[in-house]
């Protein structure tokens, strides 16, 4: 009888175990909280009305914003990974703009040199974002792929774009 108890335990409690594990170690979503951001992003501005909405840049008097509870996994397959998100246009008096999307392609590597990152143009090309360039044209696309992979995997890519 106790053979059967311990044999009825086990065959009740292993599955539950096994799924919470496989949940908890292999979700490939927002593995961050929407709240959590790198150290380097805490002092970017946010939406006064929205704080999910992260300011990446302004550009010709908008404020361009990454909706951080946009933000998703689109391929995963190491060490390829792709990842969307939303942006949202607003101008200086908080009038909305445009919306539009996102998409990061990731190449990742051991070394921080070797690691590729690209955003995928309106013209149906990949344009390759440097590690060592944060520029004014393309400082929401630098921005917003560091976050949207940090918020999926809890590390930086390159790094923080303010110390390149």
């Amino acid at each position: 009888q106790r053979k059967i108890v311990k044999k009825s335990f086990f065959s009740i409690f292993f599955p539950i175990f096994a799924i919470l594990f496989v949940t908890v170690f292999t979700y490939g979503g927002n593995a961050v909280s929407a709240g959590d951001l790198p150290e380097w992003a805490n002092g970017l501005p946010r939406k006064s009305d929205n704080s999910t909405y992260v300011r990446m840049n302004i550009q010709h008097g908008c404020g361009i914003y990454l909706d951080l509870d946009s933000i998703a996994v689109e391929i995963y397959n190491p060490p390829y990974y792709q990842i969307a998100a939303l942006f949202y246009v607003f101008d200086l008096d908080n009038t909305f703009i445009k919306k539009g999307k996102y998409v990061w392609k990731y190449i990742w590597s051991d070394y921080r040199y070797d690691r590729k990152m690209y955003e995928h143009t309106p013209h149906d090309e990949w344009q390759y974002i440097p590690a060592d360039e944060l520029i004014n044209a393309h400082r929401d696309l630098r921005l917003g792929g560091e976050i949207a992979w940090w918020k999926c995997y809890g590390i930086d890519f390159y790094g923080n774009p303010f110390d390149s």
